[in-house]
């Protein structure tokens, strides 16, 4: 729509105009009207996802952001509330998502926490999948390296809000300087051998 614009515009620049002549209008708006379904305040949104059912949930990268220290993955409960998601805890890495005792600092190696989650995905099955970088940043914005744990892959069924599958990152996967950024799922039978489909992984770093 706005390649068009711009070249009727330019078309009519160079005729002469007369006052049959319409001018091309933009009403800057196509389709339905835009809805506010979430107001964030303080926290960085990176990413959202939304269930077959309606259920929204964002993600807030500790890599990209480090005043994200309360929580990396929340649920959207209404448009001005959210909570930690699944759990306070899982989103609460003990110590804090940051190891400062290692020089330099690195990113905490809990497999079973979130440490800085990149991207929140919805598979076919209406899975929630949650992509963690395993790096955050210093309150000085350095994105601190990874450490083995703390780079993974989380499945969560929504049935019942609980963790059905952690796919861990070994070191010459995800090197320690490596930003896992998007992820994309083809669950087709055929695709593999074990027929639970193919996961695609974007690495920015």
């Amino acid at each position: 729509m706005r390649r068009t614009v711009v070249h009727t515009i330019a078309f009519l620049t160079f005729l002469p105009f007369t006052s049959s002549q319409q001018i091309a209008s933009d009403p800057g708006h196509s389709g339905a009207s835009l809805e506010v379904v979430h107001l964030y305040n303080d926290l960085y949104p990176i990413g959202i996802a939304v269930s077959s059912t309606g259920r929204k949930f964002s993600n807030y990268a500790r890599s990209l952001d480090p005043n994200n220290t309360a929580y990396t993955v929340a649920e959207l409960v209404s448009n001005t509330t959210e909570r930690p998601y699944p759990s306070a805890e899982i989103n609460s890495p003990p110590g804090g998502a940051i190891n400062y005792t290692t020089t330099p600092p690195s990113g905490a190696n809990y497999p079973n926490y979130f440490i800085g989650v990149q991207s929140v995905v919805i598979d076919p099955k209406d899975r929630l999948w949650i992509l963690d970088t395993g790096r955050a940043a210093t309150p000085e914005g350095v994105n601190v390296p990874s450490t083995p744990g703390g780079p993974k892959l989380i499945g969560i069924n929504l049935t019942n809000n609980t963790v059905f599958q952690t796919i861990l990152f070994p070191p010459t996967v995800a090197y320690s300087d490596s930003y896992l950024n998007d992820i994309r799922f083809d669950l087709r039978p055929s695709v593999t051998a074990s027929g639970k489909g193919i996961a695609y992984i974007t690495d920015s770093s």
